[in-house]
């Protein structure tokens, strides 16, 4: 079974309250609606999932299952990272974000509050890096909302790979009945207030899930956005596993030091979460490249 066809089984589990996964205590839902429940126990039983899956993944491109765990707690939230490193996946880093008080302008009195991300950053100058990002919120005033961003930023890739990663994205809108059209113009361009000179370069072959459209929390919506989120996930291993033993040289290199560059910069000024709101010493173990040639 593909591993969406996965997915959905654990959520169907998880609504029947029959998954075999360790969840989150449920104490976190206790304060949510049953609809909002049900859409924030989808997104936890998710995050666990593709954590253990790109974890096994890693180590097995890396031949090593060493990783490192951090935990850094501030007043309004705490981040949980995942990081694993080697020869292959130089960097791969996992996020999980409880927001628990007040992030002006962005957030106010949450009830239920998470960010899930991973961040790949690959030896081969043939693949740039992905990012990928899951968010569900549920505030004290009825707003709520689920989001989410998924596209890899290019080294010296090959273009028919970036042609690959559009064409599953385009198969799974098809398959949901969507257009992802206006989401490719909002992943190219971001926010309208978003630090154009910094602002990170995708492939424009990924979504943005992150509005317009608003999107509120719903078991449909929470399903739809995890999907993305996996077909970009699994496109971008295809992608790996293809390139991830040719042969590259100084041009292709020198692409890959740009994406990364460009990549620290969006996060320091343009990204509107990084540069503003999350700590630089949870952003940057999480998402920023191993290493930044100036």
């Amino acid at each position: 079974m593909h591993r969406l066809g996965v997915y959905l089984v654990l959520a169907a589990a998880v609504l029947t309250n029959t998954a075999s996964i360790t969840l989150a205590d449920e104490s976190i839902y206790k304060d949510l609606s049953k609809p909002h429940a049900e859409s924030a126990k989808l997104f936890m039983t998710f995050s666990e999932v593709m954590t253990k899956d790109v974890l096994a993944r890693v180590a097995k491109l890396n031949g090593s299952e060493a990783v490192e765990n951090h935990t850094i707690k501030t007043d309004n939230a705490s981040y949980d990272i995942i990081l694993a490193r080697g020869g292959v996946i130089e960097k791969a880093g996992i996020l999980m974000v409880n927001v628990t008080g007040d992030m002006p302008p962005r957030i106010a009195n949450p009830i239920f509050n998470h960010f899930f991300s991973i961040d790949i950053h690959p030896k081969t100058s043939l693949v740039g890096m992905v990012h990928l990002a899951f968010t569900l919120g549920v505030d004290k005033q009825g707003r709520n909302s689920v989001y989410g961003w998924m596209d890899m930023m290019p080294a010296a890739n090959v273009p028919e790979d970036v042609e690959y990663l559009r064409a599953k994205v385009d198969a799974y809108f098809a398959k949901m009945g969507r257009d992802p059209a206006p989401h490719r113009q909002v992943v190219c361009t971001g926010e309208e207030t978003a630090d154009r000179t910094h602002r990170r370069k995708p492939s424009c072959a990924g979504v943005s899930l992150y509005p317009p459209p608003p999107r509120e929390v719903t078991v449909e919506n929470t399903q739809f956005v995890a999907g993305a989120f996996e077909t970009v996930y699994n496109a971008y291993f295809d992608i790996l596993e293809k390139r991830k033993n040719q042969t590259f040289g100084p041009v292709e290199l020198k692409a890959q030091a740009a994406m990364r560059r460009n990549w620290l910069e969006d996060q320091l000024f343009a990204d509107p979460f990084s540069s503003r709101l999350v700590p630089y010493a949870a952003w940057s173990l999480a998402n920023a490249p191993p290493s930044v040639e100036y």
